[in-house]
C-alpha cells in the first residue's frame, strides 16, 4: 500500500458519496455514470428495497456502493433488546470429501479417535461425508455426500 494519501487516491480511487443525509447527489451519480436505476438494483442486493431507507450512500473505489440506512430503519440488534450475544465461534471444517483436516482438529484440540467415537454416535462412515463441521459450542453439523 501506498504511504502518500495523495498518490494512494490518484491509483486506488476515493469514495464517492452517492446519497448524503437522505439527498441523492444526481451530479455524483453522473460523474460516475450511476443511473438511478444502478443504485436501485444495489440496493436491493443488499437488502434494501426503499431508497428513502438509505441515510448515505458511497461508491467505493472497488466500484462497489455501501450503504448505511437511516437510524430508524436499522434493524434492532440484540444489544437493542437486552439480549447477551451467544457467540458460537469459529466454524471448522474436520471432514471433506471424507478426508478429515488435521489441522483442524488440533484447532480444536480434538482427534482423530475422538472424530471417529463421534461419527460411531452419528452412526456415519467417514468415506460417505460431504463436509462435517465443528462449532465454538462443539456442535457437529454432517453434510453425506
Amino acid at each position: 500500500s501506498l504511504k502518500s494519501v495523495p498518490l494512494r487516491n490518484f491509483f486506488e480511487g476515493k469514495e464517492t458519496p452517492l446519497i448524503i443525509n437522505g439527498k441523492i447527489n444526481k451530479e455524483n451519480m453522473a460523474k460516475n455514470k450511476i443511473t438511478i436505476n444502478i443504485l436501485q438494483t444495489e440496493a436491493r442486493l443488499m437488502g434494501i428495497f426503499n431508497l428513502d431507507e438509505v441515510n448515505n450512500a458511497i461508491l467505493e473505489p472497488s466500484g462497489m456502493i455501501s450503504f448505511e440506512l437511516k437510524e430508524k430503519e436499522k434493524p434492532s440488534t440484540k444489544k437493542d433488546l437486552g439480549v447477551s450475544p451467544n457467540n458460537k465461534g469459529l466454524v471448522y471444517n474436520l471432514i471433506i470429501d471424507g478426508k478429515i483436516i488435521k489441522d483442524n482438529l488440533c484447532h480444536v484440540k480434538k482427534d482423530e479417535k475422538w472424530l471417529k467415537h463421534e461419527l460411531k454416535v452419528f452412526g456415519k462412515n467417514q468415506k460417505d461425508i460431504l463436509l462435517l463441521t465443528i462449532d465454538g459450542e462443539e456442535k457437529i453439523t454432517i453434510y453425506p455426500k
